[in-house]
C-alpha cells in the first residue's frame, strides 16, 4: 500500500482527536547514539588535583592542537607513561 500525502493528512486529523492507526511496535534504532567512541575500551571518569600551573600547560596545549582539555590531559598521561615505560625497559 503507498502512503500517500491523503493518507497522511487523514492520520494526523485522526491523531489529534486521539485516533491512532495500527500498533505500537517495538522502536529499532540502527545507529550508535551519541558521539563516536574515542576509545575501544570503556572510559571512566576520575577526579585528580594538580598544580593551577599544569593545568595552564594544559590548557596552552589544547589550544596549540585545538583539542579540548580532556583530550590534552590524556595525551599528557599517556606520552608520560609510554615515557616510563620506556625507561623501565
Amino acid at each position: 500500500m503507498a502512503i500517500t500525502d491523503d493518507i497522511i493528512e487523514r492520520w494526523a486529523q485522526d491523531a489529534e482527536q486521539g485516533i491512532y492507526h495500527g500498533e505500537a511496535g517495538e522502536l529499532t534504532i540502527n545507529k550508535a547514539i551519541g558521539r563516536p567512541a574515542l576509545y575501544e575500551e570503556a572510559m571512566i571518569p576520575i577526579t585528580i588535583r594538580i598544580p593551577k600551573s599544569l593545568e595552564h600547560k594544559i590548557q596552552e596545549q589544547a589550544r596549540y592542537t585545538h583539542t579540548k582539555f580532556s583530550q590534552a590531559a590524556r595525551t599528557a598521561v599517556i606520552l608520560g607513561t609510554e615515557a616510563r615505560d620506556k625507561q623501565l625497559t
